[in-house]
């Protein structure tokens, strides 16, 4: 079954009528589809954030281009990067699953709890149930579709990711967390003011367990994740700016770093990024980088001068995925 390809020409998120729109909205909203944590980690802060099948239309390039560029290779290798806990890189499993040849997959994190759970195999899917409008509004939502909307209801692109999704997970239930005095005590004074979610736990299905791999590792360092030359897809999406701006959730804002320090920075990791590209690898970033506070001209012009091309975009103003050349 193709989720990519054709579909995406009717998919809202191509829609380029709606785009401009779509920009000036996000300026004033985090661009992150997911759930929000924050975890600690080398005494920083970590905004975690991930769902399923966000962003889909760069996911489904990628999809697309590996059977394309890729298809005299046995193995084709994929390294997603800052995968939270998980439900991005099971994305990329279900887009994969009919690929004609082995795939593996590895996410990896620097955050050591966010990797615990992803081995789990257990995930939440929530919704607001405070207000319709809140759910469509709020960007933290927006994998709810495949748990709490009927088959009527949903988009064909939407019918399609939740057949995929229902063939790898299956519902279990999950026992309540214990809350700490604390917490019961913010949650009484500010629970009138707080949406109301639901949410519903997800587990993976036996039998697909073992397509993704899951491990701690930083992307600063990546000769401890692969060797040179032998990854052909590299994602590393809507986390880029970690590495360039103080992001620190004390901050009341986040401030990028300047520009020669941040261009250090990217042209190191750039250049590591492509000595571990195979020919004809691809390095992803978010659709919507530019939204997270960074100086998207200056990514993209490190990028060209490190031994990149672009090769999709699903904005005018940013591409999301590099060729290596």
């Amino acid at each position: 079954m193709r989720i990519y390809g054709n579909y995406l020409n009717n998919s809202p998120c191509l829609d380029k009528d709606k785009i401009s729109c779509r920009l000036k909205l996000n300026q004033a909203v985090p661009s992150f589809s997911g759930r929000l944590r924050l975890e600690n980690c080398n005494s920083m802060k970590l905004i975690q954030e991930t769902a399923f099948f966000r962003q889909l239309s760069g996911l489904a390039f990628v999809r697309d281009y590996a059977e394309k560029m890729f298809a005299n290779k046995q193995i084709i290798r994929i390294l997603d990067g800052a995968c939270s806990t998980g439900e991005e890189t099971w994305s990329l499993a279900m887009l994969f699953q009919d690929f004609p040849k082995k795939v593996q997959i590895t996410g990896f994190d620097i955050g050591k709890s966010a990797i615990e759970e992803a081995k789990k195999g257990v995930f939440p899917i929530s919704k607001i149930k405070l207000n319709p409008y809140l759910e469509d509004f709020y960007d933290a939502y927006k994998d709810s579709f495949l748990s709490f909307k009927p088959i009527s209801e949903l988009q064909e692109y939407q019918k399609k990711c939740k057949e995929l999704f229902d063939s790898f997970f299956e519902p279990t239930s999950v026992p309540k967390e214990r809350i700490s005095l604390m917490e019961k005590i913010k949650l009484k004074l500010l629970g009138k003011y707080l949406p109301k979610k639901e949410t519903n736990y997800y587990k993976v299905r036996p039998e697909k367990a073992l397509l993704c791999n899951f491990v701690e590792g930083d992307i600063v360092k990546p000769d401890n994740l692969a060797k040179d030359g032998q990854v052909d897809i590299f994602l590393f999406r809507n986390a880029l700016y970690h590495l360039i701006t103080d992001d620190l959730p004390s901050k009341p804002c986040r401030l990028p770093f300047p520009k020669e320090e941040s261009q250090k920075i990217l042209e190191d990791l750039f250049r590591d990024i492509r000595r571990k590209l195979s020919k004809n690898g691809i390095f992803v970033l978010g659709n919507n980088e530019m939204f997270q506070t960074l100086d998207d001209g200056l990514v993209q012009k490190v990028l060209q001068q490190t031994g990149f091309m672009p090769v999709f975009r699903d904005n005018p103003e940013f591409a999301a995925v590099w060729q290596k050349v």
